[in-house]
């Protein structure tokens, strides 16, 4: 679990609260805001339906009553809105707080006149003539009231009065004179109808409401910050427990590397020594017409050497799996020829249980891809391993195709094969790591249990999976899939043709493809403090032709190719251990460097761990070569190395 940043939790704790809070207040104050307007606005609708009303009998009931009983027109008397506004002024005597009026720009009656608010609303209407009403809020006298303005639009028979005073009636300008009221257009914005309606005690009623909610949010706001600081020790004491169990698992974690790379120097140093002298020594029999009991004898050596260091090359896989170090190695490769080296390095062990075992291509698959051929070649040889080992009658069968499903394509590697099987209960266990069928398994067939553990996680790493059926008693079908997407296929398709029939590795387990003198004159400096080692390793140069100087330590091999470069006879190619007493490996090298030696260095060394290889490049060697020595590999890098050493050799002066 990764230690979480306490400040960072704080910091983002009160964030979390300030925004809660603020989000609260705006719905507060929305929420609050559209309830009081709603609620001023219904008391506005009312004086204003009311008004409407007023206007209505005037016009429906009261003028035809007056032209009824009298030919003499009564302007006043008729006119809707001087009854709404006289109705009105009795209105506002009992009800102060309500308005209703009409402010105009040049008023006939004087107590009309727009003030200088109502002008600037005024004002907007002539401006925008598709403004139906304006709403706010507005002080008047110390008190808030919420009003609407709707506009006042001149219509052709209010012209019988406002058009001029020559044809106004006689009685409006001995009322009014002929100072203002006049001079109107049809269609022209002259003023406001205003409603006003009183807000003081809404706006209490709905402040008790928000000082209320606001109380409920900061009581709220206290427990979360309470909360929260709580979180936050709790926490800090947590972190500290984290920050403890990763130092711990840090340690161990560096612990386990330092062990498993210890492990590996000490099991691989002898293991040197052991494999290479028996590969020779069965040569040598083999030669001298030896019995075959004797010959079996150095075989079941030579073999069982071979799968301690099969088990030790498992368990590092395993663990640089298990610590996200494994690299892969994404080159073109084709699936026929990794198929074919199955095929030839498993066909031996196959004949030997008397099973069949037989490689196909179904259709067609492609001629290359982009994948890390060493690692699917493990997982192929891992699977058919298995099946062989657990298959006593029958045979496998290991097949290969191209399968499409939808979108999708894949690249299939089927093993099938009639062994013992494996029930349900054990299916679901099987990926596990030190994990075989029954305890009985590595009792009767050995192994650890990690080949399949690798195989799916190597798979999974490649863009694919590992998966299985079976049957006990009938035998198990293990499936490798890999998506085709991820592995760039390249070329055209082949078929079985194109599986090649190839040399049996395992028949002769010493024979090679380098012998004889392949490195004749050149001169090697062989730096290695292990005796055994060190005996193998000048044995199967000196066999090569080379000519060895031995240097126990690394300090001796600084002092000795100094001394050879003086003497005008540098070595060629300098192996140089990693490991070794008074000065490693590293320092040896890179102190090599610093004097300017700009010949090939070889590092040799039983380290097979994560950045083994990079720390010695780093250190200034050319190659890298790991123990037990393949002696194949050994004089295959020198050759090469001592070759380019001798193409940029300059040539001798006459």
């Amino acid at each position: 679990m990764v230690p979480i940043n306490p400040c960072r939790f704080y910091l983002w704790g009160t964030v979390f609260v300030v925004a809660l809070l603020l989000g609260a207040a705006a719905l507060v104050d929305y929420f609050d805001h559209q309830a009081f307007q709603a609620e001023a606005r219904h008391r506005v609708e009312v004086v204003s339906q009311f008004g409407k009303a007023v206007r209505t009998y005037c016009k429906e009931t009261l003028r035809p009553a007056v032209q009824a009983h009298t030919n003499k027109l009564i302007l006043e008397a008729m006119s809707s809105t001087y009854v709404t506004k006289g109705v009105f002024r009795v209105f506002n005597r009992r009800m102060p707080e309500y308005r209703y009026r009409q402010a105009v720009l040049n008023p006939m009656n004087p107590d009309n006149k727009a003030d200088s608010f109502e002008a600037r609303l005024i004002h907007q209407f002539r401006t925008n003539r598709h403004l139906e009403e304006l709403v706010g809020y507005r002080e008047q006298q110390g008190k808030r009231a919420y009003y609407v303005a709707r506009p006042i639009v001149v219509e052709r028979r209010c012209l019988r009065c406002h058009l001029s005073p020559e044809l106004a009636p006689p009685e409006l300008v001995r009322r009014y004179g002929k100072s203002g009221g006049y001079g109107w257009k049809e269609g022209e914005v002259v003023g406001a109808l205003m409603i006003y309606a009183p807000t003081d005690d809404l706006a209490a009623q709905y402040a008790w409401i928000r000082y209320t909610v606001w109380g409920v949010f900061a009581v709220l706001g206290v427990v979360l910050w309470g909360g929260g600081i709580f979180a936050y020790r709790r926490l800090l004491a947590m972190n500290r427990v984290l920050q403890k169990a990763r130092q711990r698992a840090d340690a161990a974690n560096r612990a386990k590397s330092t062990f498993l790379a210890n492990m590996s120097h000490e099991i691989r140093t002898p293991l040197t020594a052991i494999l290479g002298f028996t590969e020779e020594l069965l040569v040598q029999r083999r030669a001298d017409g030896a019995s075959p009991e004797e010959l079996d004898q150095l075989e079941t050596v030579l073999r069982n050497g071979r799968h301690l260091l099969g088990l030790i090359n498992d368990i590092l896989d395993l663990s640089k799996i298990e610590a996200d170090k494994m690299e892969l190695e994404i080159r073109s490769c084709s699936p026929a020829e990794i198929l074919a080296d199955v095929a030839s390095g498993l066909r031996v062990r196959a004949q030997q249980k008397g099973i069949d075992f037989q490689v196909n291509i179904r259709g067609k698959i492609p001629a290359r891809i982009q994948t890390d051929p060493t690692r699917l070649r493990q997982i192929l040889f891992n699977l058919v391993g298995n099946a062989i080992k657990f298959t006593e009658q029958g045979g496998v069968q290991l097949t290969a195709w191209m399968e499409t499903t939808g979108r999708r394509k894949r690249l299939v590697f089927q093993i099938k094969d009639t062994g013992i099987g494996i029930d349900a209960e054990t299916l679901q266990r099987l990926f596990q790591p030190f994990s075989q069928a029954d305890a009985s398994m590595s009792r009767r067939f050995g192994g650890t249990g990690l080949g399949l553990v690798i195989s799916r996680r190597l798979a999974r790493q490649l863009g694919g999976d590992v998966e299985v059926e079976s049957t006990p008693g009938q035998g198990s079908t293990f499936t490798l899939w890999l998506d085709l997407e991820k592995l760039a296929a390249e070329g055209a398709l082949v078929d079985q043709q194109a599986l090649r029939a190839r040399p049996d590795s395992q028949s002769h387990p010493a024979s090679s493809e380098l012998s004889g003198p392949v490195l004749q004159g050149v001169r090697v400096l062989l730096a290695e403090d292990g005796p055994d080692n060190q005996r193998l390793i000048r044995f199967l140069l000196e066999k090569a032709g080379a000519e060895v100087v031995l240097a126990a330590d690394g300090r001796e091999a600084v002092e000795l190719v100094q001394k050879m470069v003086e003497q005008g006879r540098p070595p060629q190619v300098v192996l140089m251990d990693m490991q070794m007493p008074h000065l490693d490996g590293y320092q040896a090298t890179a102190l090599l460097r610093q004097r300017g030696f700009p010949g090939p260095i070889i590092a040799l060394t039983a380290n097979a761990m994560q950045g083994d290889r990079t720390k010695c490049l780093q250190a200034g060697c050319n190659d890298y070569l790991t123990k037990p020595i393949d002696r194949q590999q050994l004089l295959a890098v020198l050759v090469r190395w001592a070759a380019d050493r001798r193409a940029s050799a300059p040539s001798p002066s006459n």
